[in-house]
């Protein structure tokens, strides 16, 4: 494939239709029961859209400039490549990190870093580099740095917490189960707010089109919150139970 055009043409082309069975494949397997098989069927899709989206994002960056797509990129699939890794260490005992996970997170710490230090330098005015020309679409000169800040912070505490998960492992029997359900749905989330921005924001009046960029973080955190905090009192009253069967 000697045209560079049709090259990326093909690449977009699969990226969207990767996003398209990310963003159906999340949603069946949050509904789906856990554990059974619908849900490890849908979450297996989900992933593999994922790293789709994530190798054709990289693949258009070479032709085609855009720090707000790498950024929403790595993060996305980072997040969804760890909820996905912890599914093979649920007993760390046993099933300690590999090198791939060692690299993985060195390597997201790294970016996290530079996604930080990127967008504070273009807001800082130091440097253009990167930023590209739709940047002051709708009204929203800053929206690029300011969001590879947030996620460059999001990127160094998630890479930071699997460094120090590596060393420590959480003792707790359903620890994993959190990390895979706070990484594969913030993995979703930031997959929605790639295709909200990318494709809501343009249409939208120009004094609400923030909200395309806000409103699945705003929506996607809380909601997070509260699923993990619902399974730990879940799991905490099944241990409860255990523990008064086992005395009675």
């Amino acid at each position: 494939m000697n045209d560079p055009n049709l090259l990326v043409r093909t690449m977009l082309i699969i990226h969207v239709l990767g996003g398209i069975v990310a963003l159906c494949a999340g949603p069946a397997a949050m509904v789906a029961k856990k554990g059974g098989k619908a849900h490890r069927l849908s979450g297996k899709i989900y992933f593999w859209a994922m790293f789709a989206i994530f190798v054709t994002a990289i693949g258009v960056l070479f032709y085609r400039p855009n720090t707000f797509l790498l950024v929403v990129s790595i993060f996305s699939f980072y997040a969804a490549l760890t909820g996905y890794r912890v599914l093979f260490r649920k007993r760390p005992e046993r099933q300690p990190a590999s090198r791939f996970d060692w690299a993985s997170a060195i390597l997201m710490a790294a970016a996290g870093a530079g996604f930080v230090t990127w967008g504070v330098a273009v807001m800082a005015g130091w440097t253009s580099f990167g930023v590209p020309a739709s940047a002051d679409i709708r009204g929203l000169p800053a929206a690029f740095p300011m969001l590879s800040v947030a996620f460059g912070l999001a990127s160094l505490r998630f890479a930071g917490a699997d460094i120090y998960g590596f060393l420590r492992p959480d003792p707790r029997r359903n620890g994993w189960w959190f990390i895979h359900m706070l990484r594969m749905l913030t993995g979703y989330i930031g997959t929605v707010t790639a295709f909200t921005a990318q494709q809501v924001s343009p249409h939208m009046p120009p004094e609400w089109s923030w909200l395309a960029w806000a409103l699945p973080t705003l929506i996607g955190l809380p909601g997070i919150y509260l699923w993990m905090r619902f399974y730990r009192q879940r799991f905490a009253a099944g241990h409860q139970a255990a523990r008064v069967g086992a005395a009675s």
